[in-house]
């Protein structure tokens, strides 16, 4: 947990992939690759995904939103611990996150053999629009906890009693 909680400090892909590598010490942190190019889509959607997922490692998956649903193409990451499951980020725009987010956590549990389901939290780099769009796919889900976005219901949550310095 202690390598998932480094992680979830870390924003951005290549600040989030530098802590990654300075966890190296646990056993659950494994290297990874990045793909050759972010490209996300031009601005129409004939033949595009919505999102382009990129498996960092087994534990940790990048999703790109593509051009075509915003502008933004913001970035949404999937980290996976012994417990639980932590999506970082909704993404912008009314797209549906849920059903590839579902799809790499079944394919991950029947990978693993980790049982039937993990708990998965949601919580967010910030609460800009583009990064919080799709939270009502997730809240009510059975196993699924949305962490609100104000700052003492992250503090709470996470159990960060010294802002910052925790």
């Amino acid at each position: 947990m202690l390598a998932v909680t480094r992680l979830i400090s870390c924003i951005g892909v290549v600040t989030l992939l530098a802590c990654a590598q300075s966890t190296q010490s646990s056993p659950r942190v494994q290297p990874g690759e990045l793909p050759a190019s972010w490209y996300a889509g031009g601005a129409e959607c004939k033949d595009t995904a919505p999102f382009r997922v990129h498996a960092y490692n087994s534990d940790f998956f990048i999703l790109r939103q593509a051009a075509c649903t915003n502008f933004k193409k913001p970035f949404i990451y999937l980290i996976f611990g012994r417990e639980r499951a932590l999506l970082l980020d909704t993404g912008a725009g009314s797209v549906d996150l849920a059903t590839p987010i579902d799809t790499l956590m079944r394919n991950r549990l029947a990978r693993t053999g980790g049982g039937q389901s993990i708990e998965l939290i949601v919580a967010h780099s910030h609460a800009h629009g583009d990064h919080v769009a799709n939270d009502s796919q997730f809240v009510g889900k059975p196993r699924t906890r949305v962490v609100a976005r104000d700052t003492a219901s992250v503090r709470w949550f996470f159990g960060v009693k010294d802002w910052p310095e925790d």
